[in-house]
């Protein structure tokens, strides 16, 4: 990005400061990696002393100071480059004064180069603060004077708004008492408050606080207003890995999408969100048809809530891969949710949870179009035994969202609320708001329009985008609100507007606008973008990865009817110039082929659901489903789900491998080579619910795959079906049910050795698995350690060096070092030899690597080797400073705590046990074995440190 099609950010300081007083929030903006390449920074300074030695000069009155900022902007901005200000208390009225003096005609500038206005904790009431010594000390200051005025002049602020070509936001501080926040917001419309006095509300201690945080969210939004690119944001904050979080970027899984907040979604709208928020239902369901703005109407719902409430947001397709995260955010222990997926309780552990929680809350089901996922399968969900009940308290409030508007669906204890396409004239808003062009026609142009399109916020939005996009782009022809409408009508076997919409026709009207917009892309040369957008509507509704700029060009020619297949970045970046989907940019995750997944595609629910029943993806099944199964591949790449590195990735991806592949066993049941690719797939992504500690969704997967396998053409026996067992037989033992997998994977063993023979190495895989069950069960140690040199001499036998045999020989040394330390310098002998094969260097990443150090380390220490068992472990902790919330770097600690035990330095090791307690209790639970172990440990190093023992 050149500095022309930079943003330039103008701050403009207060009375009695200084350009110096934006320093730290300037130095965010510049640290901010969201932000980099994507704005310049200024500061205009100007006079504002408390008195002048000096009888030549004198203190410059509003009225200099805003004709100076003219000339200022003038001289300093790039022609062409966008102006973005930021005030700080009296230069709000410093740019207020010059805004006025230029709508009237007193001042010039070309008020179209600036996208927005934020100011913070501007005085437009006055300030009260020492008033009276102000009076006294500065009673002729030409600047302080104005402060002294008690009422804001609310028809100028209001002539501001309505003239300026941007938007005008006032922010105040929560403890401000200089410019209380009433009077900092007051009356401009687009009112913020964030937690800050009247300095601190401009001095972010980094990126995270709300006050930066509002700035950032507004820049991004008048930028894309604008017109400008989009500029992708940096890798998401780490989180603990067991965390899912399947939104990229910085936003967390169960957090609202406040990106999506923007005034044009809005319109029409205040009614129904003044009434849900002055209301006293508990569950408030709102219901409508597909792109009626039920989502946005609770996004703003939410937003107002925000600081009385906690806010938690669930998407109700993407339910049981975030609930765990909405359990630990709540207080609830790792192990109880685990062993609550065991007992299919989930919802009463998550509910028992939120009925204690302290604060006040809101929960947010959004699209839960399909009712019964919020049943959980205790019937329906008027039974309020399920996902969604009726808070027992006033302390918590549910929102939901949905096409059903059936009272009958819900219960007496919800409040359902019908929300229902826009009138003609908030229609006229919207499309004349986004659409911003004259020459697009009259009001009553907009009017016809809007009436056509049935009032449908996501239609009349789609359609907005597409005629301004015909001005903006090079080679667009300007289209009009007239043109629109007649291709509109001309598609319509009934006359649109005539009457109330029902769910289909409101279906068939976004499906028509989609049609126009794909139309247009074909006859523009890009025949291309409509079957691509249809195998988008193939996959999950949530968030789709793709990586930026591959090589690759799409395969699957028959898809476009012959038409050259072009580069898949390509074609979304021209979806997304008309409004058929939107991007995010989510940081770079590796794909494990050198490429970089860095955005994601997203499109509406109703749009979703109306493209994938499309004449031509149900004609053509194979091409369509075969064709977004690569598109994960392409994504997926060789990416590694058990490893953290890659998870990051897999959370995005696994929705959609679930959605295609229940998809394809049950609509394409003689199709068997596209099923054996997604059952491939399939295998791949349970492997990372289990790593991932997401367990609830592998237990819904699998064994729905397994036991109706013959309802697709496939049997147990099948390869797909028995590596799909192998997996389930894994995730078994990892929730806590180990004589069952035991049993299970003994089922297994016979199949593939009577299928693949005894010496096959997925024979010996699931074998391995079999001795993992066994081991995890107390005293049967020995037999697990007789059942692994059996496997380690078969895979030995195969390839002594490959990844089978060393994970086998790590899982031998554990049995061995469990029985008795006497056989030590064995473990570590294994230990040693599989390092030798893993991590010659000693700088390897890999998960199991880790693991086997801890083993190590161990093993030292069982051989009295504790000055070597000490150096191994500071050394491997060392590399690993960002791992020590993994599982295998709080074992490896544990074992390092007792070698300093050993070495009587008790100091040390009471720090390491209370920082290991802490990280354990946050990631695995306070009632977790291992937190609890750990918490004995520190217990006892606090008595020895205090001579109680």
């Amino acid at each position: 990005m050149n500095r022309r099609d930079r943003i330039c950010v103008v701050f403009v300081h207060g009375l009695f400061s200084s350009p110096r007083t934006w320093k730290r929030f300037e130095w965010t903006i510049r640290t901010d990696p969201d932000l980099s390449g994507m704005t310049t920074v200024l500061r205009f300074q100007y006079s504002s002393p408390f008195f002048l030695a000096s009888f030549s000069r004198r203190i410059p009155t509003f009225s200099d100071i805003a004709d100076n900022l003219g000339s200022w902007l003038r001289l300093n901005i790039p022609e062409g480059q966008k102006v973005f200000l930021v005030t700080h208390s009296q230069g709000g009225i410093v740019v207020q004064t010059f805004l006025s003096r230029v709508l009237r005609g007193e001042g010039q500038y070309d008020l179209s180069k600036i996208i927005h206005l934020l100011m913070y904790a501007c005085p437009n009431g006055g300030s009260r603060i020492a008033l009276g010594l102000r009076r006294r000390l500065l009673r002729s200051h030409p600047q302080e004077w104005l402060h002294r005025r008690m009422q804001p002049d609310v028809p100028a602020i209001e002539s501001l708004e309505d003239n300026c070509p941007f938007s005008i936001t006032a922010c105040g501080g929560a403890t401000d008492a200089v410019s209380p926040n009433a009077d900092a917001t007051y009356p401009f419309r687009n009112r913020e408050t964030v937690p800050g006095d009247h300095k601190s509300i401009i001095r972010p201690n980094g990126p995270d606080d709300e006050s930066y945080l509002l700035f950032k969210r507004l820049l991004r939004e008048a930028w894309s207003s604008a017109g400008g690119r989009d500029v992708p944001l940096a890798a998401p904050v780490a989180v603990p890995a067991d965390v899912p979080s399947l939104e990229g970027a910085r936003q967390r899984s169960i957090e609202p999408p406040w990106s999506q907040r923007g005034p044009s979604h809005l319109e029409g709208r205040a009614e129904e969100v003044e009434a849900i928020l002055a209301g006293n239902a508990k569950v408030c369901v709102l219901a409508g048809l597909g792109g009626v703005g039920k989502t946005r109407v609770a996004l703003e719902v939410a937003y107002r809530m925000r600081l009385q409430r906690d806010v938690w947001w669930i998407n109700t397709t993407e339910l049981h891969t975030v609930v765990q995260q909405l359990g630990l955010r709540l207080g609830v222990p790792k192990s109880a949710l685990i062993e609550a997926t065991s007992t299919r309780n989930v919802p009463d552990v998550i509910w028992n949870a939120l009925e204690t929680y302290e604060r006040p809350w809101l929960l947010v089901f959004d699209n839960a179009d399909n009712a019964d996922a919020l049943a959980a399968g205790t019937g329906q969900v008027a039974n309020g035994r399920g996902w969604l009940r009726e808070p027992a308290t006033e302390n918590g409030r549910v929102i939901v969202t949905s096409h059903d508007r059936n009272e009958t669906t819900w219960g007496h204890w919800c409040q359902v609320r019908p929300i229902n396409p826009l009138s003609e004239d908030d229609g006229i808003a919207m499309l004349t708001k986004i659409v911003g062009r004259s020459a697009a026609g009259t009001r009553e142009d907009a009017r016809l329009l809007s009436k056509a399109l049935g009032g449908l916020p996501l239609a009349l939005w789609c359609a907005a985008r597409y005629i301004k996009n015909s001005y903006d782009h090079p080679t667009g022809t300007g289209r009009t609100f007239t043109a629109y409408r007649r291709d509109l009508e001309s598609r319509l076997t009934a006359v649109p507007g005539s009457g109330p919409l029902d769910q289909q026709l409101g279906l068939d009207l976004v499906h028509e606008v989609f049609k126009i917009s794909m139309e247009a892309l074909a006859k523009a040369g890009m025949p291309q973008a409509g079957p691509f957008l249809k195998v988008l509507a193939c996959m999950n509704a949530s968030a789709i990865p793709y990586p930026v700029g591959i090589a690759t060009r799409l395969a699957h020619a028959d898809l476009f009817d012959g038409h050259p297949t072009p580069e898949i970045d390509k074609i979304v970046q021209r979806l997304k110039d008309v409004g058929l989907v939107s991007l995010d940019a989510i940081g770079g995750q590796r794909s494990g082929l050198g490429k970089y997944v860095t955005q994601t595609v997203s499109m509406h629910p109703a749009v979703h659901l109306v493209l994938r029943d499309d004449h031509d993806v149900t004609t053509r099944q194979h091409a369509y489903y075969g064709f977004a199964l690569r598109m994960l591949e392409e994504a997926l790449g060789e990416s590694d789900p058990d490893q953290s590195e890659d998870r990051a990735l897999w959370r995005l991806v696994a929705p959609h491998v679930v959605q295609i592949t229940n998809t394809v066993v049950g609509k394409l049941p003689g199709d068997q080579d596209l099923i054996r690719k997604a059952l491939r797939l399939a295998r791949r992504t349970s492997r990372y619910f289990i790593a991932a500690g997401l367990l609830s969704p592998a237990n819904e997967f699998l064994p729905r795959l397994i036991d109706h396998c013959s309802s697709y053409g496939f049997s147990p026996d099948d390869r797909e079906i028995m590596e799909l067992r192998h997996e389930h037989g894994r995730m078994l033992i990892e929730i806590g049910q180990p004589e069952v997998a035991e049993t299970r994977l003994r089922e297994l063993i016979a199949d593939r050795v009577r299928v693949l023979g005894e010496n096959d190495r997925d024979t010996w895989a699931s074998r391995h698995k079999l001795a993992k069950a066994i081991l995890v069960q107390n005293d049967r140690w020995q037999e697990a350690e007789e059942l692994l040199w059996g496997i380690l001499e078969a895979e030995d036998a195969l390839d002594p060096h490959h990844t089978d045999s060393m994970v086998v020989k790590h899982s031998l040394a554990r049995a061995i070092l469990a029985q008795d330390g006497s056989r030590a310098a064995l473990a570590e002998k294994m230990c040693q030899e599989i390092l030798r094969q893993w991590d010659p260097e000693g700088i390897s990443p890999l998960n199991e690597v880790l693991f086997v150090r801890g083993t190590l380390v161990r093993a030292l220490h069982a051989q009295g080797r504790i000055d070597d068992a000490k150096r191994e472990a500071e050394a491997t902790l060392a590399r690993n400073e960002e791992r020590l919330d993994e599982v295998h770097a709080m074992a490896l600690t544990f074992a390092y705590i007792a070698v300093l035990l050993e070495l009587h330095k008790f100091d040390m090791a009471y720090e390491q046990a209370k920082s290991l307690l802490a990280r354990r209790a946050r990631v695995l639970g306070d009632r977790h074995a291992d937190t609890l172990r750990t918490r004995k440990l520190r217990d006892d190093i606090r008595r020895l440190l205090h001579g109680d023992e």
